[in-house]
């Protein structure tokens, strides 16, 4: 998408009132499919390109290691 220009947002509060005010498409993932509410006038269309993939890397501290490990396990 070399022509494209993102919106990118920080506060998950203030994506999800822009995503639920406006037509502009938005990006979700299979991990956040689980924890989130479609708006009825919005639908999911699955991108089915092999090439069109990502990886995600979770750090943390050791030291916090125990703190983060329900994540870590549901992310694998």
């Amino acid at each position: 998408m070399p022509d494209s220009r993102f919106l990118t947002q920080n506060d998950r509060y203030n994506f999800q009132e822009l995503v639920q005010a406006s037509s502009l498409p938005c990006f979700v993932t299979d991990v956040s499919e689980n924890y989130r509410v479609t708006a009825e006038n919005r639908i999911a269309i699955p991108i089915s390109d092999k090439e069109a993939t990502a990886t995600y890397y979770l750090v943390c501290k050791k030291e916090r290691r125990q703190e983060w490990k329900a994540l870590f396990r549901v992310t694998e």
